[in-house]
């Protein structure tokens, strides 16, 4: 039988010393946990650890705009499931948003409240330590603060300037719409043409998701 005190041991002295990678890769030597992270060049291997679900450390940071959106409480979910940690900046009404925090381990989701359209201080400080970023927000309708190309246009333009500046993000995931055409009708569908567009010249390695009903 293994000896579970040569086991603990040196994972508690790393702890006591400070080193919790150097813990985690311990628990990894002594076969305690299996190791799955998702196919990022940054990820670190001495803080991925577990069996490959919401208990586990992907080594994956993702940051979605517009989690508490219909899409983006899914996207939120099935990104906990794999262990990756998710940054949810928001606007809305914070009882909107807990929903979000029972879809992760304990400190798995992180909700950033105060965030706003146009403060791109507080966007860049919120996808600074992301690998992966998610553009899920989007309006059926206009505002008298938001117009179509505001929200369509206007904000994945910068979004996608900010991530080609900020050197840890790897994928930009960006949603729109599968009626979106220059040339379309709609105000809407054009608008979101135009960000398209624009985050395709931006960052070229970006994904484009055009859902249809």
């Amino acid at each position: 039988m293994m000896n579970l005190a040569s086991i603990a041991y040196p994972i508690l002295q790393q702890l006591a010393t400070g080193h919790a990678a150097a813990a985690v890769a311990c628990f990894a030597a002594a076969g305690l946990r299996q190791y799955s992270h998702l196919a990022l060049n940054n990820v670190r291997p001495g803080v991925v650890g577990g069996p490959g679900n919401r208990l586990s450390v992907s080594g994956g940071v993702a940051t979605v705009f517009g989690a508490t959106g219909f899409v983006g409480r899914y996207v939120v979910n099935e990104l906990a499931k794999r262990g990756t940690q998710v940054v949810c900046p928001y606007r809305s009404l914070e009882e909107k948003a807990m929903t979000l925090k029972q879809m992760g381990d304990l400190g798995q989701i992180v909700l950033l409240k105060g965030w706003h359209l146009n403060n791109d201080e507080m966007t860049r400080q919120t996808i600074s330590r992301s690998n992966i970023v998610i553009n899920l927000v989007g309006s059926t309708l206009e505002t008298r603060n938001f117009s179509f190309d505001d929200v369509h246009a206007a904000w994945p333009a910068r979004l996608a300037a900010m991530v080609q500046q900020t050197p840890k993000v790897e994928r930009l995931l960006h949603f729109s719409d599968v009626g979106a055409a220059a040339d379309h009708a709609s105000a809407r569908m054009r608008s979101k043409a135009a960000g398209d567009a624009a985050v395709r010249q931006t960052f070229s390695e970006a994904t484009i998701f055009k859902p249809a009903p």
